[in-house]
């Protein structure tokens, strides 16, 4: 049988399940691509770091496993982390996950590399500290101010959401600095915080869950991805937020993001491409290929006119094959690029029965058939002016701008056709780019 779900442009294992991103970094002329990793099956029972390499964020290498769940303090799970360039080593941070007795027990974990192959495991662990719950996890580290910072994901003692703070001189002797940022959007658990800067803009970003103390897993709320503005205070060691949470994608599909800072001095972000409910993700029909999820196609990250932009790496243009005006109604591969200049009308734009954008004065809708049951799902958004908008469509994925990346839709969709029929009404001064 062909595989008409396979993607051209995102990032998807050949085998298992991939989830969150991890350890992003620029090393040695290569881009760095870890993720969550089931390397047996299409579930989430086994965790594992996986690798891909890149010299251009378009066409990558699959390096195999990097990280195993291999030792006593992370035989359970290789959880999500960041990676650091120090001293012409790659520097991996980790959550180790173990469950003695059924009861979970995590510990934070370093691994080095001198080469971006062999990846070193290094004897020192930490244990979560007094008043967090186990869910404690997903360390990222940064350098600034003359030392090294980490920030983890955590839920408290008494059920809240929050980020732990951490510092070292070296990389290896951590030291506790207490609460780095709470609020009540944190929910019950933080999961992938992120701080950077950009544009002479504090961001930080992460995903929240509503969750118990215990393993049951994600309440009805599910997890979503939020952005604050805001900076963070070396001496006060904690971050100030100058507005309320944001959140950073508004489709379906996008959580676990993560970013980093490449050699051209780019904030470039990925994220897990997924966010299906049980019966979405049982029904995902790549499943009966062997493999399922795939991360979104890198994006790099602006602040400007008082928003946090994102838009895909310049990259992609390597992917332009053909070129050509759109008028009413065209048919496109599996993958293509569609770029609309709206110049603020109303339309509506229909990719082969599986999406639909719509606008409406200040309403912009977009819908997507759902493969488990067939019906519409709909995202809807208020927006002031909507003067262009981008569509990124692959195989069985597809990310959608709005006014140069000021908004953001992601979301997977599957259709056995292979072909893809666009309608826009009324006529835009649209081009299509066949990839």
């Amino acid at each position: 049988m062909k595989n008409t779900y396979k993607n051209q442009f995102h990032l998807e294992p050949e085998h298992g399940l991939l989830n969150d991103p991890n350890g992003l970094t620029c090393y040695q002329g290569k881009y760095y691509f870890f993720y969550q990793w089931n390397r047996f099956e299409t579930n989430h029972c086994y965790k594992a770091w996986g690798l891909f390499t890149s010299t251009d964020l378009v066409h990558w290498q699959n390096a195999g496993p990097a990280l195993l769940p291999d030792t006593a303090t992370d035989r359970d799970g290789v959880y999500s982390g960041s990676g650091l360039v120090y001293d012409d080593q790659l520097w991996l941070f980790y959550t180790g996950n173990t469950k003695p007795d059924g009861q979970r027990k995590t510990y934070q974990k370093i691994a080095v590399s001198q080469d971006g192959r062999t990846f070193v495991k290094l004897d020192r662990v930490y244990p979560t500290p007094v008043g967090y719950t186990e869910h404690f996890r997903d360390p990222k580290v940064w350098r600034q101010a003359g030392r090294f910072w980490c920030i983890i994901g955590a839920q408290s003692t008494q059920t809240e959401g929050l980020i732990h703070l951490s510092s070292s001189m070296n990389l290896v002797d951590w030291t506790d600095e207490g609460v780095f940022f709470k609020d009540d959007a944190l929910l019950q658990m933080v999961e992938c915080p992120d701080y950077f800067e950009t544009d002479g803009q504090g961001v930080l970003l992460c995903g929240v869950q509503k969750r118990s103390p215990i393993d049951q897993g994600d309440l009805e709320f599910g997890s979503r991805a939020l952005y604050w503005l805001g900076s963070f205070d070396p001496e006060a060691k904690q971050f100030s937020p100058q507005a309320a949470a944001q959140p950073l994608d508004d489709g379906w599909d996008f959580y676990a993001p993560q970013t980093f800072e490449d050699d051209q001095g780019r904030q470039i972000m990925t994220a897990w491409m997924s966010r299906m409910d049980e019966d979405q993700e049982a029904q995902c029909p790549t499943k009966q290929f062997g493999y399922i999820h795939c991360l979104t196609f890198p994006r790099e990250l602006h602040f400007k006119n008082g928003h946090l932009y994102q838009y895909p790496v310049a990259e992609i243009k390597q992917l332009r094959q053909k070129a050509q005006t759109v008028t009413g109604e065209v048919t496109a591969g599996q993958a293509f690029e569609l770029e609309c200049l709206v110049e603020n009308q109303d339309f509506t734009i229909k990719i082969s029965d599986q999406i639909a954008i719509c606008r409406q004065g200040s309403r912009l809708q977009i819908q997507r058939k759902n493969w488990a049951d067939g019906t519409w799902q709909e995202k809807c958004l208020t927006v002031d002016q909507v003067a262009e908008l981008s569509i990124f469509c692959d195989a069985s994925a597809a990310e959608i701008y709005v006014n140069h990346g000021q908004h953001c839709f992601s979301l997977r969709y599957f259709t056995t056709e292979e072909t893809r029929r666009i309608t826009i009404t009324p006529t835009l001064n649209s081009t299509l780019y066949s990839y």
